[in-house]
């Protein structure tokens, strides 16, 4: 991320161990993983396009919090900054 200069830190300001870095890399996944499920379980219904819904969500989330965190972030308890 240096090259948009930005840097990954704890929501208190400590840097991300690594476990909390892949943490966050697993939370991500969340969110398109819960889409292509409900796009397999509700295509037979012919309701797929509701799936993307559930994929949006994991990115509208920063539009709706107050602290414009995604919701990865918001999970695992980490934050995006501008380097110094």
């Amino acid at each position: 991320m240096k090259t948009w200069r930005l840097a990954m830190e704890a929501t208190e300001g400590a840097p991300v161990s690594l476990y909390g870095a892949a943490l966050r890399y697993a939370a991500w996944w969340l969110g398109p993983a819960l889409a292509i499920g409900a796009y397999v379980g509700l295509r037979p219904l012919g309701h797929g396009r509701w799936a993307l819904a559930l994929l949006a969500l994991n990115y509208a989330w920063m539009l709706v919090d107050a602290d414009r965190p995604f919701l990865h972030d918001r999970v695992v308890g980490t934050r995006l900054v501008v380097a110094r």
